[in-house]
């Protein structure tokens, strides 16, 4: 009888363990997901920056910049929260903002697409409403 009871016991305890790991699992791959577009959307500042000082817009150009860094921040966040190790986060967060940042230059080099611009703004606004103002 009691032989019964501790192994219902155990099996029970091991599935419980194991439906925890996949969630913890899950909270890590969603937040690898968030690093991703917040490092998007902090590339997309930084060139959103570099349009203002191209139009002579000092002030937009400071504010982008200056959210584009604490995006980057919180990037870096999101992929502590996955699991990275905390050596390898600093160079993964400024890779996903390099290369959104050289993305959008290069699609401006290419053909000038205002309207992904505005795609693109309208997707980070939804992320962080209260860090992505009709300015920015």
């Amino acid at each position: 009888m009691i032989r019964t009871i501790c192994t219902a016991s155990l099996l029970f305890a091991a599935m419980s363990t194991g439906a925890a790991d996949l969630k913890i699992e899950d909270q890590k791959e969603e937040s690898y997901v968030d690093a991703q577009a917040l490092g998007r959307c902090a590339g997309f500042l930084s060139f959103m920056s570099k349009i203002y000082e191209a139009e002579d817009k000092p002030f937009q150009a400071k504010d982008a910049n200056q959210k584009s860094n604490g995006w980057r921040i919180a990037t870096m966040g999101a992929l502590l929260a996955a699991g990275w190790k905390s050596e390898n986060i600093p160079r993964t967060a400024d890779s996903i903002y390099q290369i959104s940042e050289t993305n959008w230059m290069a699609a401006l080099d290419l053909n000038c697409r205002w309207p992904s611009i505005k795609k693109q703004r309208f997707v980070c606004l939804k992320i962080n409403p209260k860090n992505f103002t009709e300015n920015s």
